[in-house]
C-alpha cells in the first residue's frame, strides 16, 4: 500500500514538473515577437542586404510590442508620431533576437525572420515619456444639472472636480479656476445657449479664459428608490459631454454615459453616481479630443473686405500669404465693387488672425469690425 502511494505522488510530481515545464516554455517563447525585415539588394552585396533587413525586421518587432501597449492605453495617440520617435532607438528595446530565416527572395530582395525578446518595461516607458511630450489642450469645464433637488449645488460642483480630474491625471492643463468663475458671471445667457446646442458665442467668449476646448456636461440625477428591503436608496445618474473646441464652435467630442450607487443618504448617493458616470465617459472623451484636436490644423476662415478695388484686393491677397503668419491658402469666393469675400485657410482662430492683421506692417491701413469665430470682417484702404 505505500509503495502504491509513493508511486501515485511520483506521478502526481512527474505531471507536476512536465506542466511546469510546458508553462515555463510557453512564457519563454510568449516573450519572444516573430517578425519579417526585406531589404534591397545593391550591386549583389548581400552582406549589406542582409544588415539592413535584419534592422528592419527588429523594427518591425519593435513596432509590434508598441502596438500591444498602445492599444492598452485608455488615452487616444498619434500611433505614427510615437512609433517614429520611438523605432529610431530599435536597438536599445531588443534584448535578444534568433534569426529565424535569412535569404535572398529575389535578385532585388533579401528577407530575415527573426524571433526577437523586446524588453516591454524598457519600451513602456519609453511611450510614457514620449506621450508626456505631447501637446494636449487647456480644458475649461462646465457643469449644469437638469435636476431640481436641494442637492443640485453641489452634484455640479462634484461633476466639475471629478471632471477636471480625470482629464489631469491624463496631462491635461486647466484653465484658472479664476476664469470660469469670471465667465460664468458675464455669460450666462451664453451658457444656456450653449447646453442647448448653440455654441458659437460661449466658443468665442471662452477665447479670453486662454481654454482651447470646454466640456459642456448637462446631467441628470434621479432616485430608484429603496434597494430591497434596505434603507439604501438607488440614486442614478445619466450624463451627456460635449467637447467643443473655443474659437471655431467646433464639436470635438460627445459621450454620454449612466451609472447609480446606493446610499442610505440620497445627496450623497447622487454624488458617487455622478463621479462614476463621469469615470465611465472620460476615456472616450479623450480619445476623440486627441484624434480631432490638432494645434497646427489650418481651419477656413471667411473674411469680408471692404474699400479695395480689384487690384488693390490682389496685392492685399499676396500681402496675407507673404506676410501674415499661419496663414496657408487665401481663395477669392466673390466681389462687389469695393466689397470682396476671402476664405482663407488658417492655422489659428479668427481672433488670432485679426491681431496678426492689425499687428502686421502692411501696406494697407485695416480696422476690424467684425470678428466672430470663423469670421472676421475688415476695412481696408492703402496707405
Amino acid at each position: 500500500m505505500q509503495q502504491k502511494k509513493l508511486v501515485c505522488l511520483n506521478g502526481i510530481l512527474l505531471i507536476f514538473s512536465i506542466s511546469c515545464g510546458s508553462a515555463s516554455k510557453k512564457t519563454q517563447k510568449n516573450d519572444y515577437v516573430r517578425a519579417i525585415g526585406v531589404a534591397p539588394i545593391y550591386n549583389n552585396e548581400m552582406g549589406r542586404a542582409k544588415d539592413d533587413a535584419l534592422l528592419d525586421a527588429k523594427r518591425n518587432a519593435v513596432r509590434k510590442a508598441l502596438g500591444d501597449i498602445l492599444s492598452a492605453k485608455s488615452e487616444s495617440v498619434d500611433g505614427v508620431l510615437v512609433e517614429s520617435k520611438i523605432t529610431a532607438k530599435t536597438q536599445g528595446f531588443i534584448e535578444d533576437y534568433k534569426i529565424v530565416s535569412a535569404a535572398p527572395v529575389s535578385k532585388h530582395e533579401y528577407r530575415v525572420t527573426i524571433d526577437a525578446k523586446v524588453n516591454r518595461a524598457i519600451l513602456e516607458r519609453t511611450v510614457d515619456e514620449v506621450l508626456s511630450t505631447l501637446e494636449r489642450p487647456r480644458i475649461m469645464v462646465l457643469c449644469r444639472s437638469q435636476s431640481k433637488a436641494n442637492e443640485v449645488v453641489l452634484w455640479e460642483e462634484s461633476c466639475v472636480q471629478s471632471m477636471e480630474k480625470g482629464f489631469q491625471e491624463k496631462g491635461f492643463e486647466l484653465v484658472d479656476r479664476s476664469q470660469t468663475e469670471k465667465l460664468l458671471k458675464k455669460e450666462k445667457k451664453a451658457i444656456q445657449k450653449a447646453m442647448a446646442g448653440r455654441y458659437a458665442k460661449l466658443a468665442n467668449a471662452a477665447v479670453d479664459t486662454g481654454a482651447e476646448v470646454i466640456l459642456l456636461a448637462s446631467f441628470s440625477i434621479s432616485n430608484a428608490g429603496f434597494v430591497l428591503s434596505s434603507k439604501l436608496q438607488s440614486m442614478q445618474a445619466t450624463i451627456e459631454i460635449r467637447g467643443i473646441e473655443t474659437g471655431t464652435a467646433r464639436i470635438l467630442a460627445t459621450e454620454s454615459a449612466k451609472a447609480a450607487y446606493p446610499h442610505i443618504d440620497p445627496k450623497v448617493g447622487g454624488k458617487v453616481a455622478i463621479q462614476k458616470a463621469i469615470q465611465k465617459a472620460i476615456p472616450s472623451l479623450i480619445e476623440q479630443v486627441m484624434q480631432k484636436w490638432d494645434p497646427n490644423r489650418a481651419q477656413t476662415i471667411s473674411m469680408l473686405v471692404v474699400g479695395l478695388d480689384y487690384a488693390s484686393m490682389k496685392a492685399f491677397r499676396n500681402e496675407l500669404l507673404e506676410k501674415i503668419r499661419g496663414v496657408k491658402e487665401v481663395n477669392r469666393k466673390g466681389a462687389t465693387g469695393q466689397a470682396a469675400k476671402l476664405e482663407i485657410q488658417f492655422v489659428g482662430t479668427s481672433f488670432e488672425l485679426a491681431d496678426r492683421l492689425l499687428d502686421a506692417n502692411l501696406p494697407f491701413q485695416i480696422k476690424v469690425t467684425k470678428v466672430q469665430p470663423n469670421l472676421v470682417h475688415i476695412a481696408a484702404k492703402r496707405k
